[in-house]
């Protein structure tokens, strides 16, 4: 098997490589195409961090305790780490399969951010926007 990797960063890379592909005879195999989105930025990862914190304080302002969000035997109010281990991090697993925040690529963060979003705001009725002046790769 023949292998080419390109690394594409632009625009004009990738109709480079949309022409390539156009002007070869495809195989009995055909063409097997891998994409991968680069690691989550440093501002994704301290939106990720201010996000939870907006929401943790937006939820206790609301008077919705972990207890009403989760649990109903304690009243425990939400903090960023509560926020990212009980809400972001369930979310993200059933999303992309990954533990961890740090294993995140920069779309995995917007797909992760909308899930939880929709969630909240359909049952909760709460709407924190994403705290930066870009969108979290949705």
């Amino acid at each position: 098997m023949n292998r080419e990797y390109w690394h594409i960063t632009n625009a004009d890379q990738l109709d480079s490589l949309i022409t390539h592909l156009r002007d070869k005879p495809i195989s009995e195999f055909g063409y097997l195409v891998q994409v991968k989105t680069g690691a989550r930025t440093t501002k994704q990862n301290s939106s990720l961090w201010l996000y939870l914190t907006k929401l943790a304080d937006a939820l206790n302002e609301s008077g919705m305790d972990q207890r009403k969000v989760l649990k109903e035997s304690v009243a425990i109010e939400w903090n960023k780490d509560s926020a990212a281990k009980y809400l972001w991090k369930p979310v993200q697993k059933a999303i992309t399969g990954k533990v961890s925040t740090t294993q995140l690529d920069r779309a995995e963060i917007g797909e992760v951010y909308m899930a939880l979003s929709k969630h909240l705001a359909s049952k909760f009725g709460l709407l924190i926007d994403w705290p930066s002046n870009q969108p979290p790769m949705i």
